[in-house]
């Protein structure tokens, strides 16, 4: 990382162009500015729309909204954003300075004219006041024992917390080695707090209407309600899967991951989380007869240590693996694991990131952003989906279309490269590019996908949507074509939103791309409106783009500094062109703006609690700024083109060059009451959603937070201060991703 040069004033000073309405007026007063149309949401759940001059004053904007709000309205409130927040403007400043072509606010009525009907509503409402409410029962505690299952605290222990909880302690003792965090709801050991587990306390009146069994407490709290599958075979794997499945439908589209005890997090950042130790967790293994681990960077000794389960698990393990680590690893020696590089290109990589444990009476299928590091689970934020699938009683020859049919396309695809790669494709990652060798062929070869076909994947909440390496016949190597050209990368995204459709209320939704890595998106647009068309479902009219990268400020004020940004890879030149196509697409409209990360700086925790936790989560949405979507995609797909694809040949053939795993959330892949998708900055957001809605988590700002004029996307060229750590550029070069000596681990246990 080298210091900033005054050429920098260039790009920032070029970059306001895009983030900022302009406001002033020349000294001349002969400019003039064009109106900007602002959409009211009014109280009887219709819109209206507003053409305003940017330099109307917020005084007039509530003028205005008096008016469309209804006769007799005298006085209103303006929110935006999601959770709805007031408008913080003066009432003589003008609504250019923070608003937006085509931006959403929503009106509530704080006075009108009252009717005599009104009056005698008033007083009848006074006089039926009810008595004031009686002591809340005391609370019910539990503690996550493994994803599926959590287990109550025995009375004694249940007492003092409850006690210690109404007293607002910050933290109450278990027993005289372990004691519970109240503030972040985590159980540690007393001395290692590194090695933790979710806590939970359930109202009194939903405490008492529960069963005192074990069994029935698992079954009615949590993230997930259901035990996983256990060894025994029969009927009551049989329930589990059914409870499994039913559980499923009540969960948020996926899960956070939660952060390190020692970063000292909100209990709202920690709510509704997963860690790593979850997912492997013994009652997970239980039963389990084979476990694939797929992801780029894998520290399988630091995987075994956090999650013993997997070390003393005896049934075959598969590693996909993609940076040449994974081998050398102590615990892949066992007889029982393998590990397997999926060939590809030179500039391409195994980037696909997924855990798959399959049972005989249900299989569970993570996808998730994280790498299988230390940081990646406790420094950053990333996420994961889960779905689960008890196993079918006959199994037919092919999965019916859906998710099934897109695990087994993949698996398929995985094995076929794998077994017999273009003669050019390269293995080794890291560990030094090679061909692959006979051997390494065979074990793609021997690969049985037979498991595929044996599971129920009609509770799927999801599409899976990946990409591979293109090795259509008669293609070039790395090309698809024909009928594989709409199975992968952006084109296969494109066929399934067109299938959906677009409802008419997401019109003037924004398209919100929000990823950890930034590559070349070309010399022109050409490419980056070929992908942003793919996800409006083949629509080329360009809506509201806005792109979510962290700024150099978040890096330097984030929980591990300067060193975060190296797992935040963009150059100057990738953040420049990615800007200048912005500023193309965008013109004089504003219609496309950089934003930043969980609020922009707005705040020292922002909107998620998350601020300080750097993004390695990749999320695509559409939606309206209420937090509505249209649609949302949890990927390990980055914005590059050897992720998504470039098309080729006028359209008749995609070049992919990596392999990427996403999960897309569609309503129509909802449970009927559950069809809308409400998008939740935090746990605290989602618990003011309509109860009838499937809660999408998007850590950050809804609807996102531009760049200020002063914001620089993050490059990795720094200037020479001191972060948050108290660390230069220069310590913070040399960062480690494995073992003891982890650069996130280190700072983590020693803050």
């Amino acid at each position: 990382m080298s210091d900033l040069d005054d050429a920098t004033t260039d790009v920032d000073e070029a970059a306001t162009d895009v983030d900022d309405v302009a406001t002033d007026v020349d000294d001349d007063d002969t400019r003039t500015e064009p109106p900007i149309t602002i959409r009211l949401r009014l109280p009887s759940g219709e819109t209206a729309d507003l053409s305003l001059a940017p330099s109307t004053t917020a005084r007039q904007l509530s003028q205005h909204a008096c008016t469309a709000a209804g006769p007799g309205v005298r006085t209103v409130r303006l929110l935006t954003g999601f959770p709805p927040a007031p408008l913080a403007l003066g009432h003589d400043v003008a609504i250019g300075a923070t608003l937006s072509h085509k931006d959403t606010l929503t009106v509530i009525v704080v006075d009108r004219e009252p009717s005599a009907a009104a009056l005698m509503a008033a007083a009848a409402v006074a006089a039926a006041a009810p008595a004031p409410a009686a002591p809340a029962a005391p609370g019910r505690w539990l503690w996550q024992s493994g994803q599926h299952s959590w287990t109550p605290y025995p009375d004694g222990v249940a007492q003092e917390l409850e006690q210690a909880w109404r007293r607002g302690d910050a933290e109450a003792a278990v027993d005289a080695e372990r004691q519970v965090d109240l503030r972040a709801m985590r159980q540690q050991r007393i001395g290692a707090p590194g090695r933790s587990r979710a806590v939970k306390r359930e109202a009194g009146d939903d405490a008492a209407a529960s069963s005192s069994s074990s069994s029935a407490a698992a079954a009615s709290a949590g993230p997930a309600v259901a035990p996983a599958a256990s060894s025994a075979a029969g009927s009551s794997d049989s329930h589990a899967s059914k409870r499994q499945r039913v559980a499923d439908a009540e969960q948020p589209a996926w899960r956070l991951n939660t952060l390190h005890p020692r970063w000292r997090a909100s209990a709202a950042a920690q709510a509704e989380t997963v860690g790593l130790a979850w997912l492997l967790a013994p009652a997970e293994l239980a039963g389990a007869t084979e476990v694939h681990l797929h992801n780029y960077m894998i520290d399988l000794d630091w995987m075994v240590e956090e999650c013993p389960a997997l070390g003393a698990f005896r049934g075959r393990v598969r590693v996909f693996y993609g940076d040449g680590v994974a081998p050398g690893s102590d615990a892949a020696r066992g007889s029982n694991w393998e590990c397997l590089y999926p060939p590809h290109e030179q500039f391409g990589t195994h980037h696909s990131k997924g855990i798959v444990i399959i049972r005989p009476s249900l299989l569970t299928v993570h996808v998730t952003t994280a790498n299988f590091i230390f940081s990646d689970w406790n420094n950053k934020t990333n996420a994961t989906w889960s779905g689960h699938f008890p196993r079918l009683d006959a199994a037919p020859a092919a999965p019916a279309d859906g998710f099934g049919a897109d695990l087994l396309a993949y698996y398929s695809a995985v094995q076929a490269i794998g077994a017999a790669p273009p003669p050019a494709w390269r293995v080794g990652g890291r560990a030094g590019a090679r061909p692959p060798s006979e051997q390494e062929k065979q074990a793609f070869a021997r690969l049985s996908l037979e498991w595929v076909r044996q599971y129920d994947y009609a509770g799927a909440r999801a599409r899976l949507v990946a990409s591979v390496p293109g090795t259509s016949a008669g293609s070039a190597a790395g090309r698809h074509s024909g009928a594989a050209l709409h199975r992968w990368g952006h084109m296969r995204l494109r066929e399934l939103l067109a299938a959906e459709g677009l409802a008419d209320r997401f019109e003037d939704s924004s398209l919100v791309l929000q990823f950890s890595s930034l590559s070349s998106v070309g010399n022109d647009t050409k490419w980056l409106k070929e992908l942003v068309q793919s996800l409006c479902g083949g629509d080329g009219a360009m809506p509201r783009l806005r792109v979510l990268f962290p700024t150099r400020d978040q890096v330097r004020d984030s929980l591990e500094g300067w060193a975060a940004g190296c797992s935040i890879p963009c150059n100057p030149e990738n953040a420049e062109k990615l800007r200048a196509r912005l500023n193309e697409l965008s013109g004089q409209s504003n219609l496309a703006r950089m934003c930043g990360w969980d609020g922009a700086g707005r705040g020292v925790a922002g909107a998620a609690d998350r601020a300080a936790a750097v993004p390695h989560i990749k999320t695509y949405a559409r939606f309206n700024d209420d937090g509505e979507l249209a649609w949302a995609l949890l990927s390990s797909n980055n914005l590059s083109q050897a992720a998504w694809g470039k098309l080729e040949k006028n359209g008749a053939q995609l070049y992919v060059k990596s392999y990427e795993l996403g999960v897309l959330v569609l309503p129509s892949l909802q449970p009927p009451a559950m069809r809308t998708l409400t998008a939740a900055s935090s746990a605290t957001a989602a618990s003011a959603s309509p109860s009838a809605a499937t809660i999408v988590p998007l850590p950050y700002s809804i609807p996102p937070l531009p760049y200020r004029a002063s914001d620089r996307a993050w490059d990795g060229n720094v200037p020479n201060v001191r972060d948050s750590r108290g660390r230069t550029p220069e310590d913070a070069q040399g960062v480690h991703f494995y073992g003891r000596g982890a650069t996130g681990r280190e700072l983590a246990e020693r803050h």
